[in-house]
């Protein structure tokens, strides 16, 4: 049987926690030495993970740029090693802040070879100019195509991304706009309590950057390494390697932590927002809590044939080349959560963005077909955009 409705879009545009840590600098370590990695394995509660230094790579990031070798000796760690979603998590030895973990060192084995950035290169960052800006890209990047810094070869620990509404259909379109970003799409990953507190951005505890929000979310999770007053930092890697940026922090909790020999992570739930990263470098990325970002408001209305519409609405992340990519997910989100999707079905689009200071963008579309054709539409929405 095929499935007819109609979508309709319309898209609004918007234009001190504690003392000063101590540092262990990087020059004195040495093989053998004993430290803690704290971190969040379920909950909310940070624990502490035994770690063993095995030395340190010098200039592995580049020119300067040292890498801190360690192996996670952990009993909670035995089945897991790194994880994707750690990225962040604090290294102290003596009660001094060594660095992040930002990387795994063996893909498969699970031997806990882990890396760490150097807190001192995370803390240049902060030196950064204030003033959030926009990068410019003059390449479009979108789909199939590695768009994105972070990809599995660069060895650092991926950024999960949880989407409301990704299963069956959905998970599968939405993996395929994502191909080639260095993104995991985690299964599932709530956003219902986006009003709700999770853990408090202390170092160890998750936190996540959002993409989506409201009725629909999306959003990367990693871990909190230092802050200070109302400044942190994060991940010990790039997110998206953009410099400054305008995006929001949220707090969270990890539903749990998946152990897999190919792709282990922590599975998140995003709660509320309440800060701005504003920077998204090498070596970490940086925000502060407390001022918020404006963002722009999304309108869907969903219409199946014979049946009352469903509406969703929240806000979006205005950015060059994610902004396509987000709305691409977002229309395959709500075209394929519910079970009135099915493997041939007839799909009308209309809907407009409007962006200030320009003449609005109008969507109008009709595929009828199987999965690949209705992919291509959304595919569209995306490439207009």
């Amino acid at each position: 049987m095929i499935k007819i409705f109609s979508l309709i879009l319309f898209f609004l545009s918007a234009v001190c926690i504690s003392r000063a840590e101590e540092i262990f600098p990087a020059s004195q370590i040495k093989a053998g030495m004993k430290g803690t990695t704290y971190t969040v394995l379920q909950g909310t509660n940070v624990v502490p993970l035994e770690t063993e230094i095995l030395g340190v790579s010098e200039d592995y990031l580049g020119p300067g740029k040292d890498l801190i070798i360690a192996k996670l000796v952990d009993e909670k760690t035995k089945l897991t090693g790194a994880v994707h979603g750690m990225s962040g998590s604090p290294l102290y030895i003596d009660g001094k802040l060594v660095g992040a973990l930002s990387r795994r060192i063996a893909m498969f084995e699970k031997d806990g070879h882990c890396g760490f950035t150097p807190i001192a290169d995370m803390l240049t960052i902060n030196q950064k100019a204030k003033n959030v800006k926009i990068a410019s890209h003059p390449k479009r990047f979108f789909p199939g195509y590695s768009w994105l810094q972070n990809d599995e070869k660069s060895g650092w620990l991926s950024v999960p991304l949880s989407m409301s509404g990704v299963s069956g259909y959905a998970k599968k379109i939405i993996d395929k706009i994502w191909e080639g970003s260095g993104f995991f799409m985690a299964s599932g990953g709530g956003g219902r309590g986006q009003s709700q507190p999770g853990a408090e951005l202390l170092p160890g505890a998750p936190v996540s950057v959002a993409l989506l929000t409201g009725d629909l979310h999306m959003a990367g999770t990693g871990t909190v390494t230092w802050r200070q007053g109302d400044q942190l930092l994060a991940f010990g890697h790039p997110m998206f390697g953009w410099g400054d940026v305008e995006l929001p922090l949220c707090e969270a909790e990890i539903v749990s932590t998946v152990p897999s020999y190919e792709m282990p992570y922590k599975l998140a739930n995003v709660r509320r927002t309440v800060g701005t990263l504003t920077q998204d470098r090498l070596s970490a990325v940086g925000g502060v809590v407390g001022p918020m970002p404006t963002l722009p408001r999304y309108r869907v209305t969903v219409q199946w044939e014979n049946q009352q519409s469903k509406v969703y609405e929240g806000n979006f992340v205005s950015h060059e080349l994610l902004t396509p990519v987000i709305l691409a997910s977002l229309v395959g989100s709500v075209l394929l959560e519910n079970d009135e999707a099915s493997a041939k079905w007839s799909v009308a689009l209309k809907g407009q963005l409007a962006l200030k200071g320009h003449e609005p963008l109008n969507f109008d579309a009709f595929s009828s077909g199987n999965e690949r054709d209705v992919m291509g539409l959304i595919f569209g929405v995306a490439q207009r955009g």
